[in-house]
């Protein structure tokens, strides 16, 4: 597909549930695709054969609020025809009658009137130079005065109807490019004196220019179109920019800002979709290169964009989910969730009337959950765990009603949540082994199939870094179905039930709430109290717990607040695999922020200590998003999120912070705090390489710098109520949080495993000697992942995290983008971030208590000690591995742009890089992934000792940083007292309990307990088994050899733990232990 002049067209629909956009194809032919909202994909077919249109042609389009749609366009002889599309069925209008013509390929716009009795306008260029209009009315064409305008002949035009203008009646804005190259606007409100004219700020428009312009229904500022859209916004393509520029009634227009860079004489498309209270998203189109187009959103004041290929859409259709939840304000303003029957249509017309609350009785939950496709025996001990919950439901039990649930009990809460998430993993598992993906039957199929198979994702339709396109579970469904086992909408209805689970508020039940901030409602909430209820909530049920407070947690330790125990988190935390040495920059700023503040003896400390100082560093989350050191790290969401999203989870105002901690480790092995940057606002972080650096030493005059009044772990104080340090403590769990959650676990395990997962089964056969060894390894976790995209991410890791969503998505590619392989070795990682590589240099006193770090040397060197006699058995030289056409594939794979994208995987071009990769792989979804899940129950179930996010600003200065006590802190958490009014300001109370909720069971539904046979001690039985089916004596051997090695680890992982004079949970660091490590991601 080529690109033509002015051929784009869009529209959409009355209620804004999908848009449609018109284009035409290289053959003449024009396409219609449509994007559902629901289902956020696009489906085209072709609605017009080539010859009928003049190739090329312009495209106007205009929609009636009864979804009747007018194409227009001219024929080779120029004559401007009309095409009706009414419910599915197209047939040729009547404006042929008009005969009019364009003088050339020129301007064509469509636009609905709702003056008078007009139904519709058309306008054009006239052969005069006058801006010639049609009106449609009571089914016939007439054509009022030509518009005395002197316009460019060769001028796209665009049109849109503001309903109401600022007359008081419907005004009809027309845009075009007069001969003096301005782009200029005529207002009409539909009477003969009702016109008017001004210029836009585009004064002087190039020929190859393109703009198009949409109406919504907000009113922004005059000065601010993207954060608080405009009634009007003007898209203008020019100089290889797409702009845009805004305007409110009489106000002048905003200046133009840029929003990407685009082709010169890209075609270019514009409609609003109003939504059901009146707010509306943008939709912008842009033409691509090889027939794509870019959708770009403009949705809350963030943008949103994919590129999709009509082409690729037409030859492999994609089937649209019907649109099953129905949101609607019931009593009390309650949104219900309905889930019918499949109709296997796009519409849900059999959907029964919403029942009311009398009419609605109670059965088994788990029964319940047979009409969406989950059955009795499906989940196991699931069913026998979660029989007692009653979910509402119709009288004939033919549909679910699972309201979003004004008020519950927190351990119902809980409850609910668990068994849906394990649910879905239930359901995604059953869906890949039944597609023969993830399975466990022997390979029998083809690459050429297997390529079909797993496809790789588009990262711009999903926003998220290549994956397993889910697609494919549709396509095969479609075509084995088993007798009906899946429905088509396989998975909606589990991820909104999960969602409509959680709670606007808690309410208390026979044995309270238990809830930790509600546990003893007559006393104050304070940090002691949440500290002590937690505890208490541990020790109750006859010391079995109650909810997820039945294990350990670090809220369990009266001392959990100091700054030893937040300072050993960097160790021995979730997130072990960060800290690193301070560079002289970091240092150096330090010290002059230190004089700053008239900070004595720190310059003296910190230089006698030159060659200790680590620093946790966070400073680059802005970097990672492409904004400056001002942009602010927060996201509040409106009223319309809470009745419109599709999961319902958006909640109070959030903050996060870009926080820096300067640490001093001692030859006894304790690591100290020494100073913390709330939230690094410098201008000084820049990308070198693919690593973030601090590119000076001044002082950090825009940020707010706490240094610690105790300077040694020795020293006494007051820790427990020196606020503002714990708060400056807590804004780097904060921000320790984003980073491990999202960087350091999901996209360093979970995503970059995917990848090679998908690269390999596209390119390398079973019986491979690499197959052989990767496949145990990978076990579950495409179905995980799945899972994941669809609950962890949308339903969890957003509504709880302090970033935009579309921030979470920046941050989230920039962590895949920059993931480097061979700096991640653990001998090289440990050596660049400053530490030993070898056991015998980390086993003395400095570094006992960095219990990761010892014991990730010690697998490192077992598995690649076992991969290596494995393949240097196999590969008897490097270029028998260099001429490895699977292996070279492979790495093709990775590292392609329409592949994996993972541009930093090595090149494997000797046996001992074909070594160190696959090593790596099993690293990360082995120990590497134990580590840094399964110490989240124990660290981030109790939630003050690390927030996801606040909910209120941080303090910009240092004097606001001194005021923080403990009702600041208080008040900060993720908590509100009980009562609540749903349509209270979101400043308020509306459901930031359920953050909490969220934020303590996630690391809880993340933490199951592994048992054989997925435990690393049983792979190295297995190892054994299966190098003596398949293998040679040599690699038999090695197997052995491993298994020896990787049974006497808990030994060797316990004598690490004992050593350590930091204590971490009860048992000691021994998450590592091969009995309870992972062998691959399972969770």
């Amino acid at each position: 597909m080529e690109d033509f002049l002015s051929h784009y067209a869009a529209v959409a629909s009355a209620d804004g549930s999908y848009v449609k956009l018109y284009l035409q194809q290289h053959t003449g032919a024009i396409l219609e695709g449509t994007w559902y909202k629901h289902a956020q994909q696009w489906v085209f077919k072709q609605i017009m054969d080539a010859g009928v249109a003049a190739l090329p042609t312009p495209l106007a389009a205009a929609m009636s609020p009864d979804d009747h749609i007018r194409l227009f366009f001219v024929d080779d002889e120029m004559v401007i025809q009309e095409f009706e599309i009414l419910n599915g069925e197209a047939s040729i209008g009547s404006f042929c009658t008009v005969n009019a013509k364009l003088p050339e390929v020129a301007g064509l716009s469509a636009v609905p009137n709702h003056s008078g009795r007009e139904q519709l306008r058309v306008y054009h260029p006239g052969e005069d130079g006058y801006l010639q209009n049609y009106g449609l009315s009571s089914g016939s064409w007439e054509r009022p005065a030509g518009i005395a305008s002197q316009i460019d002949l060769q001028s796209p035009i665009c049109s849109v109807n503001s309903n109401p203008s600022d007359w008081g009646v419907p005004c009809i804005k027309i845009f075009y490019r007069n001969r003096s190259s301005e782009l200029k606007v005529l207002e009409w409100n539909g009477s003969a004196s009702g016109l008017r004219a001004e210029t836009t700020p585009f004064y002087s428009l190039p020929e190859s220019a393109r703009f198009a312009a949409a109406y919504t229904e907000a009113r922004g500022s005059s000065s601010d179109n993207i954060s608080t859209p405009a009634k009007v916004m003007l898209f203008v393509v020019e100089d290889g920019q797409l702009m845009v520029c805004g305007k409110n009634g009489n106000a002048t227009w905003s200046p133009p800002l840029a929003v990407s860079i685009e082709r010169d004489g890209t075609n270019i498309a514009a409609v609003s979709a109003r939504e059901g209270d009146g707010t509306n998203d943008v939709h912008v189109f842009t033409s691509e290169e090889e027939g794509q187009f870019v959708h770009r959103i403009l949705r809350d004041g963030e943008w949103e964009d994919s590129v999709i290929n009509p082409a690729e859409l037409l030859a492999n259709p994609v089937a649209v989910p019907i649109l099953i939840p129905e949101m609607r304000l019931g009593a009390g303003g309650r949104g219900d969730l309905r889930i019918g029957p499949s109709s296997g249509n796009n519409t849900n017309s059999n959907t029964k009337p919403a029942v009311h609350r009398d009419e609605i009785g109670s059965i088994s939950f788990v029964e319940s959950l047979k009409d969406v496709g989950l059955t009795l025996g499906a989940l196991g001990e699931t069913d026998k765990q979660f029989s007692h919950i009653q979910i509402p439901h119709d009288e004939d039990h033919e549909h679910i009603v699972m309201p979003k649930l004004q008020q519950a009990t927190y351990e119902d809460s809980m409850d609910r949540l668990t068994f849906f998430y394990r649910a879905a993993i239930d359901q995604t598992s059953s869906l890949h082994k039944a597609s023969l993906i993830d399975s466990d039957l022997p390979g029998f199929l083809s690459l050429s199939i297997m390529k079909l198979r797993y496809r790789w994702s588009n990262p711009r339709q999903d926003y998220y870094p290549p994956h397993l396109d889910q697609g494919i579970f549709r396509n095969i469904l479609d075509i084995f179905n088993f007798g009906g086992i899946f429905k088509q909408d396989y998975l909606i209805p589990i991820v909104e039930l999960f969602a409509k689970s959680v709670p606007w508020s808690f309410s208390e039940g026979l044995t309270g709430s238990g809830a930790p901030w509600l546990f003893d409602r007559s006393k104050p909430v304070t940090m002691a109290g949440i500290q002590s209820a937690t505890k208490q909530l541990h020790n109750s049920n006859n010391g079995k717990g109650r909810g997820i407070y039945t294990k350990d947690t670090i809220g369990d330790d009266p001392h959990w607040f100091t700054d030893e125990k937040f300072a050993q988190q960097h160790f021995s935390g979730t997130n072990p695999t960060t800290i690193r040495a301070a560079s002289n920059n970091w240092v150096g700023s330090f010290v002059r922020t230190a004089k700053a503040q008239g900070i004595s003896g720190f310059e003296r400390q910190v230089m006698a200590a030159r060659k200790n100082l680590f620093v946790q560093d966070y400073s680059y989350f802005r970097a990672s998003m492409g904004q400056k050191g001002s942009y602010d790290l927060s996201y509040t969401s409106t009223l319309q999120d809470r009745f419109t999203d599709l999961h319902g989870l958006f909640f109070h105002e959030r903050y996060a912070c870009a926080s820096v901690v300067l640490f001093e480790l001692h030859d006894d092995g304790h690591l100290h705090p020494l100073a913390i940057v709330l939230d690094y606002k410098e201008d000084d972080i820049k990308l070198q390489g693919h690593r973030y650096e601090k590119t000076s030493s001044g002082a950090m005059q825009n940020s707010v710098v706490i240094f610690n009044k105790k300077t040694s772990p020795s020293q006494r104080h007051d820790e427990e109520h020196d606020w503002p340090w714990r708060y400056a403590k807590m804004c780097a769990q904060v921000s320790d949080w984003h980073r491990h959650e999202i960087a350091i676990h999901l996209v360093n395990t979970h995503l970059v495993e995917e990848a090679a997962i998908v690269a390999m089964m596209r390119t390398v056969e079973e019986k491979h000697v690499v197959y052989r060894l990767l496949k145990p390894h990978w076990v579950k976790t495409l179905p995980l992942n799945h899972a994941a995209r669809l609950i962890l991410m949308p339903a969890i890791i957003k509504p709880i995290a302090g970033f935009r969503p579309s921030d979470v998505n920046k941050f989230t590619m920039d962590a895949y983008k920059n993931f480097y392989w061979e700096d991640l070795y653990i001998p090289n990682d440990l050596k660049l971030r400053g530490f030993p590589n070898k056991e015998s240099e980390l086993n003395g006193n400095k570094y006992r208590n960095y219990s990761y770090a010892r014991n990730m040397v010690v697998m490192w060197d077992i598995i690649h000690t076992f991969v290596g006699k494995v393949l240097n058995d196999h590969y008897k030289n490097d270029d028998a591995v260099r001429n490895d056409a699977e292996i070279q594939a492979w790495v093709q794979e990775m590292q392609s742009d329409h592949g994996a994208q993972q541009k930093h995987f090595p090149d494997i071009k000797s046996r001992e890089s074909l070594i160190n990769v696959v090593t790596m792989c099993i690293h990360i979804a082995s120990p590497q992934h134990t580590a840094v899940n399964y110490m989240q129950e124990y660290y981030q179930t109790f939630v003050p000792n690390k927030p996801p996010s606040f909910f209120k600003p941080i303090p910009k200065t240092p004097a606001d940083l001194k005021k923080v006590n403990e009702d600041f802190i208080i008040s900060s958490l993720p908590f509100v007292p009980p009562s609540f009014n749903l349509l209270t300001p979101l400043k308020n109370t509306v459901g930031v309990g359920n953050v909490w909720l969220l934020a303590a069971h996630l690391p809880h539904l993340l933490s199951e307990e592994v048992h054989a046979p997925l435990d690393m001690s049983s792979y190295s039985d297995q190892a054994v088994d299966i190098e003596t089916r398949s293998g040679t004596p040599g690699s038999i051997k090695a197997a052995e050899e491993f298994r020896t090695r990787i049974k006497g680890l808990t030994k060797v992982f316990d004598a690490h733990s004992g050593k350590m004079t930091v204590k971490v949970t009860p048992s000691g660091y021994n998450v590592m232990n091969p009995e309870k490590m992972a062998v691959s991601i399972l969770i």
